[in-house]
């Protein structure tokens, strides 16, 4: 059944260089592309224009659109998007950009602590950096 979906993500205040960084890795995995300025659309004649998009696969929505949005002095990600008939949820696209953020943020913290990263290894329940001073 199609759907419109908004899956919230507690990010506080998100640099938008890692945000971008992460929807790439996340277009990879999932064989979309990554879109700016995108219009999602949806059932029901449901658009919405958002300024970083994955373009997906499939019979009827067009992929999913990612937002930062402005909430008690803080900011979020919304990941919106009406997925029937592509082969990830917009919880699916949400989670998997949550993961590849807070990657990309321990790595970078490592680097600016001296560390070395010898190796990052992508697990199916997470990402395993190894690294050394």
């Amino acid at each position: 059944m199609s759907q419109w979906s908004v899956y919230r993500v507690s990010l506080s205040n998100p640099s938008f260089d890692i945000l971008l960084e992460a929807t790439r890795k996340v277009a990879e995995r999932v064989g979309g592309e990554v879109a700016f300025n995108y219009e999602v659309r949806g059932f029901g004649g449901r658009r919405e224009v958002c300024p970083i998009a994955i373009k997906l696969p499939g019979k009827y929505g067009n992929g999913v659109g990612i937002r930062v949005v402005d909430e008690d002095s803080s900011s979020k990600i919304e990941v919106v998007g009406d997925t029937w008939g592509m082969p990830v949820t917009v919880e699916e696209v949400g989670a998997m950009i949550v993961e590849k953020y807070v990657s990309i943020v321990m790595i970078k913290s490592l680097e600016a602590m001296g560390f070395h990263i010898l190796n990052i290894k992508e697990e199916p329940d997470g990402v395993e950096v190894e690294a050394a001073k």
